[in-house]
């Protein structure tokens, strides 16, 4: 029982998301796009540099990485609207999210290191490492962080309740145990 959730196709491909999550963390690589119209028309795609930042001419640099979309957004409207005429309307959304590696082992199909996007969970990349054995245990799948078990997921929890647990974003170089 429960097996078959990772064989649904959305279920492993989620970096066509429109809209972050609110709590997404902003990291080196992933694309903040800034549009102004009405004053004044612009829009630009700015790349989170590996210093964590983006450098909008006239603005100076604008430190990001660490804060959450919601946060990142506010800071970046703030710094935009405060150089703009008071009728440009100011939009900051995330374009293209940066991927990350994570590597998907024990008791799936296909062992081995994935690369995923950003907005990925463990779910995800289960998925694309094709699934669980019959061996496997889908009560405590194991997210591992610089050698540290950071969550354990239990799937029977999640398709009882829908409760999926604490929201860990993956990072690069995850392990994903199960």
């Amino acid at each position: 029982y429960g097996t078959n959730i990772f064989r649904n196709a959305a279920m492993m491909n989620i970096a066509e998301l429109s809209t972050p999550p609110l709590d997404y963390p902003i990291g080196g690589g992933d694309h903040i796009v800034v549009a102004l119209w009405g004053g004044g028309e612009y829009q630009e795609d700015y790349v989170v540099a590996k210093d964590g930042s983006i450098f909008p001419a006239s603005l100076g640099k604008i430190t990001v990485q660490g804060l959450t979309f919601e946060s990142a957004r506010s800071l970046i409207y703030s710094r935009f609207k405060s150089v703009v005429p008071a009728s440009t309307n100011v939009q900051v959304t995330l374009g293209q999210p940066r991927t990350i590696n994570v590597n998907i082992g024990g008791e799936v199909n296909n062992p081995r290191p994935v690369t995923v996007s950003a907005f990925s969970n463990a779910f995800n990349v289960i998925g694309l490492a094709g699934g669980v054995t019959q061996y496997g245990n889908l009560r405590e799948i194991q997210v591992k962080r610089n050698g540290r078990v950071i969550e354990t997921l239990d799937v029977y929890k999640y398709l009882t309740t829908g409760d999926i647990g604490s929201r860990i974003y993956l990072q690069n170089n995850d392990f994903v145990l199960v």
